[in-house]
């Protein structure tokens, strides 16, 4: 994290402009890559869980590629890279 992110992150946190204990947040980590594979994209999300945490506002993280929702994708090797859920091929759709 950059020294500049890093000072924006710990003012936040030490100064929370109002309560917000009320709140509760779920972040999609809508990343292409399954875990455990390391996701840039979280690792953004994490800096914001932080700052909500310390707020005292309930987080949780879901990757929606690692549950089994129907994903097509918008090309054939997506579907032959295994991103398919219960269909034959890409082709039922038309």
């Amino acid at each position: 994290m950059s020294k500049q992110l890093e000072k924006i992150t710990e003012k936040q946190c030490a100064l929370p402009p109002k309560k917000y204990d009320d709140l509760k947040v779920l972040f999609l980590n809508c990343t292409l890559n399954r875990i455990p594979i390391l996701s840039h994209t979280e690792g953004l999300i994490k800096v914001a869980e932080k700052i909500f945490q310390a707020n005292n506002v309930s987080t949780i993280i879901i990757r929606p590629l690692d549950y089994d929702i129907p994903a097509y994708g918008n090309l054939p090797d997506e579907w032959e890279a295994g991103r398919k859920s219960g269909f034959d091929s890409p082709e039922h759709k038309r």
